[in-house]
């Protein structure tokens, strides 16, 4: 028995799909979510800024999750997705101040400028699976 041509196209479209998705599809990576507060030096909340955590397994590559300083200093971190937190791992962290015009306004005071790179900022955290809430208490200078 012969099938029409585009019966036999449609068979092999249907098979082509169902080995795609079976074999091309990667299974997406966990994040788990992660709030926080970023405290001054002086103990006031930061106003505002950008704050960036990057893992730090030598294993395969670097994701990084960022978030956007709250005038309370609070944040939440989104890696994929908005608000969907970080890696389960640890992390290096650095922030951006709102007086640099990359997250606030003027009135908000710099943080001190070894936050701004991570081979300077100090700041590690572990994140876990689960809910993550973390204090960040700068230092001055």
């Amino acid at each position: 028995m012969n099938m029409p041509a585009t019966n036999g196209a449609l068979v092999l479209g249907i098979v082509a799909i169902c080995l795609t998705s079976l074999v091309g599809c990667e299974t997406p990576v966990a994040t788990h979510p992660v709030t926080g507060k970023v405290v001054l030096a002086n103990g006031s909340p930061a106003q505002g800024g950008i704050i960036k955590f990057r893992t730090t397994s030598e294993e395969g590559e670097m994701v990084k999750a960022s978030g956007q300083i709250q005038p309370d200093g609070t944040f939440q971190l989104s890696t994929f997705e908005d608000g969907d937190g970080a890696l389960a791992g640890e992390h290096e962290v650095i922030l951006f101040s709102p007086a640099l015009g990359d997250g606030g306004g003027a009135t908000a005071p710099e943080f001190p400028s070894k936050y701004r790179k991570y081979e300077t900022s100090e700041l590690k955290f572990d994140v876990k699976p689960g809910k993550n809430d973390f204090v960040i208490q700068l230092k001055a200078r």
